[in-house]
């Protein structure tokens, strides 16, 4: 447990580290870790205390973080939740060694997702997910 600072405990979170085999090198874990088939990167899953839903990030194999982001959808504003970490489910690797997840929305229906770059070059979870 975090030792309290002027009356208040500082955020927590929760996660673990790995142990690289081959030169003993700690890098950063999370509650839960997925490698990519080819081992050159992995995604682990961290809960930032307070925060609803997870945070997914996305590392080289040597633990330079690539990509951090919300386990979901946000709005434009980032302000209210579109599709939460309960319906982004089955989370893997592609044929192109980028995550994909399956999305759960209203009315059965289900949208593959996949961790790639927009036209700006920046790292997103595509296509987009609106709210209905």
């Amino acid at each position: 447990m975090a030792t309290k600072r002027n009356g208040v405990r500082p955020k927590q979170r929760f996660f673990s580290i790995l142990l690289e085999g081959h030169t003993g090198t700690l890098l950063p874990g999370g509650e839960a870790v997925l490698f990519s088939p080819d081992q050159r990167y992995y995604i682990a899953y961290e809960q930032p205390d307070g925060q609803d839903g997870e945070t997914l990030k996305l590392f080289k194999h040597d633990g330079s973080l690539i990509w951090k982001g919300y386990n979901g959808f946000l709005s434009p504003d980032g302000k209210s939740v579109i599709v939460d970490s309960e319906d982004m489910r089955a989370m893997r690797w592609d044929g192109q060694n980028r995550p994909q997840a399956t999305v759960h929305l209203k009315g059965n229906r289900t949208v593959t997702v996949t961790l790639m770059r927009d036209a700006n070059g920046k790292l997103e979870w595509l296509p987009h997910i609106n709210a209905e």
